[in-house]
């Protein structure tokens, strides 16, 4: 069975380390599991509704330095006759090396001018967006005819008119909450969400969804528009970097990488600094356990990038005088050292409003830690009974159940144990399974 895969979302994340969040490590990790399976012949490309030269070639430069086994299977819709190709891919070039090794801002100033530079050139020479009437520049010994599926795993599905009309089509829905809770995002994010549901033929195309509370919101949106038969789920998993450390050393060193003071216990979140995932609920958890024990030796640590709308969170942290010097913000943090931090929190706290799936939770279970997390959407299918659940709108069960982890040290224990046994039941290689599987299906269909 012949897939085209789009990885332009690890082109992009190639490009800026800081776009490897969550949605780049299951597109990363999946791609990794389905080139091992026995039962398709993987064919990466960067394909989607508003495919560009620059996508194109960041992909070609992530398999370059990530999978270069891969390079040679690369489909490209794009001909080297286009204008000015050596000397725009040797710009590119120069970028993406530059951004790897020089962070200052003036750097990234002068790399967004160039780029900004090269992608009005390519809208203004007509090669911004592929056409139809190119042929992808591929392999002789592959017809592209007989491709048999194509699969986004997150941008929106491209024009008909790009893939054989035999070809099923697959993408991957991560959840639909700007759909449901739009007062937490932009208009842009709303809008990619809505282009992607838009371009799905409910008579045709198939559909992956990371849990089943995703599968649930997505049959709603679409009625009976759609059979249930052709939405799937193929949960998630944490990546096998994240591990129990028990080096004390490892630790303390990396907690001081990230000015993080090694001496004190500290709670822990990891996400994306957005109102979804509820971080003024946490700070104000924090704040009350810290005003019932004035000598309470405890740090918060909020690790992520900033995102939108989270100025609530600063303000609820300047109401309380002092606050500020016990909560550390650590913005990105690539994922070599998160094993050691998670695992030297007391507690990981995720009291997120709604996920499609909730990757740092089981990250945090992978790595041996109690997690107190919501009661909602996916959170109860990763977490089960190897975590403590609240109601992420009740600061009062949420302040209890950090309190009850904090003091008792059995509890603590069990919870740990329970993590860990709770994320084995995950893998990337069961992910590919059922993607392939729904692969099968597609293709069988009539």
């Amino acid at each position: 069975m012949k897939v085209l895969y789009d990885i332009s979302i690890l082109g992009r994340a190639h490009l800026d380390a800081r776009s490897r969040t969550g949605i780049f490590r299951v597109v990363e990790s999946v791609f990794a599991e389905l080139s091992y399976h026995k039962d398709i012949l993987l064919l990466p490309t960067a394909l989607h509704e508003k495919s560009g030269f620059w996508d194109n070639y960041a992909a070609q430069l992530y398999l370059s330095d990530q999978k270069p086994t891969y390079e040679d299977s690369f489909v490209s819709f794009y001909p080297k006759k286009i204008p000015f190709y050596n000397a725009r891919t040797s710009i590119q070039k120069y970028l993406v090396r530059d951004s790897q090794k020089n962070r200052s801002i003036v750097s990234r100033a002068s790399r967004y001018g160039i780029s900004r530079g090269c992608k009005l050139f390519d809208k203004v020479s007509g090669v911004d967006r592929i056409s139809a009437s190119i042929r992808p520049v591929i392999n002789q010994s592959f017809y592209f005819e007989s491709l048999n599926v194509y699969h986004s795993p997150f941008l929106s599905f491209p024009d008909t008119d790009f893939l054989p009309s035999k070809t099923k089509r697959v993408i991957t829905i991560y959840d639909l909450i700007p759909i449901k809770f739009p007062q937490f995002f932009t208009a842009s994010q709303i809008d990619l969400v809505t282009r992607v549901l838009k371009k799905i033929d409910a008579k045709k195309d198939f559909v992956a969804c990371i849990s089943e509370s995703t599968r649930n919101d997505f049959l709603e949106f679409l009625g009976n528009k759609i059979d249930p038969k052709q939405v799937c789920v193929t949960p998630l998993a944490a990546s096998e970097n994240f591990y129990p450390v028990r080096d004390k050393n490892l630790i303390e060193a990396t907690l001081s990488r990230y000015a993080i003071p090694s001496q004190s216990p500290y709670l822990l979140t990891l996400c994306t600094l957005e109102p979804r995932k509820n971080l003024k609920a946490v700070v104000s958890a924090f704040k009350r356990l810290v005003d019932g024990s004035k000598n309470l030796d405890l740090n918060l640590v909020l690790v992520g990038v900033k995102g939108w709308k989270n100025q609530d969170i600063f303000e609820e942290i300047a109401k309380t005088p002092g606050l500020e010097s016990r909560i550390f913000f650590t913005g990105f943090i690539p994922d070599r050292d998160l094993s050691p931090i998670y695992s030297g929190a007391k507690a990981f706290i995720y009291p997120s409003l709604y996920e499609g799936f909730g990757l740092p939770p089981l990250e945090a279970m992978q790595c041996g830690v109690p997690v107190i997390t919501s009661n909602t959407s996916s959170l109860p299918e990763v977490v089960g009974d190897a975590g403590i659940m609240v109601s992420p709108n009740d600061i009062d069960e949420l302040c209890q159940a950090i309190h009850r982890v904090l003091e008792d040290n059995s509890l603590r224990e069990a919870l740990a144990v329970k993590s860990v046994q709770r994320s084995k039941e995950f893998s990337w290689a069961k992910c590919a399974d059922e993607t392939v599987q729904l692969y099968k299906k597609a293709v069988s269909s009539n």
